[in-house]
């Protein structure tokens, strides 16, 4: 008697089985999948942080590739932090705010690039004439992620005390604090070519 071809579980009737269990799970799981896409959850580290909220010291390399230690106590007005990246899309339509707040400012802020991603960095800032006060970049793993600094671009705003003035995340917009950072900053900002943008803001309450 061969086993193979006969009893109540050929071998044939349990690889279909196997392929079907198999089959199901993939369907599942893509399933669930396409169900997150379509109801995305919010991501704790995609949140402003708090104000007043301690922002620790920064290292990391400047443009040149010198190693630097940011202090933010080194100066006497507070340092604002924009987190991005040359490959960011976001980053582009954004760039007119950010040019916008360095044009106006007279002295009230440092700002320090803060690059995640330093390929094509230096092109980066020739072309588009981004005059920070410093670009920081190369930072120890994890920092970015202790700042939430996820996605690009983000503003953090911290005091010479090293807390957490303003924050916000994702680029500025009509509907994402483009009025709050106006207020806080003291200028008009352009906002985005589209109007709109996803993210969220934290500032003092008074603001």
């Amino acid at each position: 008697m061969n086993p193979s071809s006969h009893g109540p579980w050929r071998i044939e009737d349990r690889f279909f089985v196997f392929v079907i269990v198999a089959m199901s799970v993939v369907i599942a799981t893509l399933g669930a999948r396409l169900w997150e896409v379509g109801h995305p959850r919010p991501h704790t580290l995609l949140k402003a942080l708090a104000v007043g909220a301690a922002v620790p010291q920064l290292r990391g390399t400047d443009a040149a590739g010198t190693e630097v230690t940011l202090d933010f106590g080194s100066v006497a007005k507070p340092t604002v932090l924009y987190a991005f990246t040359p490959q960011c899309g976001w980053c582009l339509q954004n760039m007119a705010n950010m040019k916008a707040l360095m044009a106006a400012d007279s002295g009230r802020f440092r700002f320090v690039g803060v690059a995640l991603n330093s390929q094509g960095l230096a092109a980066y800032l020739a072309t588009h004439n981004l005059r920070f006060d410093l670009v920081l970049q190369d930072l120890p793993p994890g920092t970015a992620t202790g700042l939430h600094f996820v996605a690009t671009p983000d503003m953090l705003v911290v005091s010479q005390t090293g807390r957490v003035m303003a924050d916000w995340r994702g680029a500025i917009a009509r509907n994402n604090g483009q009025d709050v950072a106006e207020r806080f900053f003291g200028v008009h900002l352009p906002g985005l070519p589209t109007g709109i943008a996803g993210g969220t803001t934290s500032v003092p309450a008074r603001q």
